[in-house]
């Protein structure tokens, strides 16, 4: 009886060794029909892109587009035009000189503004000239002292 028990245990083994190869084979025809349903996903989304670039290049050509494109930049080039008129007015920037004259002309313009200011308000025009040198406070200084002022009583 021991012998038939192990007989049988040793059949029932490979029983279970083919339920098991078989259930892995089974396990594999899972794995392989979902990867080959994402497969097929992605093959029909990229046909459905392909279609849709298809007729998108029906509507709009190369050459349309490149015409397109230089359309653009030409309206690009005459906005700069336009806004390099506005900015440095019709005959371009001033030069260097120009502005130092514009400068000149403004300081001279803000001089007289004050001048008139000045003598609107009744105050005496301030002299350019310089002030004369006084000959009897310069000769109570000595020559040691030339540099120092001294307060005479």
């Amino acid at each position: 009886m021991a012998v038939g028990l192990l007989k049988l245990r040793k059949h029932k083994l490979r029983d279970v060794e083919n339920v098991e190869k078989q259930l892995l084979t089974v396990y594999e025809m899972i794995s392989t029909i979902s990867m080959t349903t994402e497969e097929m996903k992605v093959i029909k989304a990229l046909k459905a892109g392909k279609d849709a670039l298809e007729s998108l290049h029906k509507e709009m050509s190369v050459d349309a587009v490149l015409e397109l494109m230089d359309d653009v930049f030409e309206q690009n080039q005459i906005e700069k035009e336009i806004s390099s008129i506005l900015t440095n007015g019709i005959g371009g920037g001033l030069s260097v000189e120009d502005e130092m004259e514009v400068e000149a002309e403004l300081n001279a313009l803000e001089e007289k503004v004050v001048k008139d200011r000045v003598v609107a308000m009744g105050f005496p025009a301030v002299p350019n000239n310089p002030l004369p040198e006084n000959s009897l406070h310069s000769s109570r200084l000595s020559s040691s002292q030339h540099g120092k002022i001294r307060l005479v009583a």
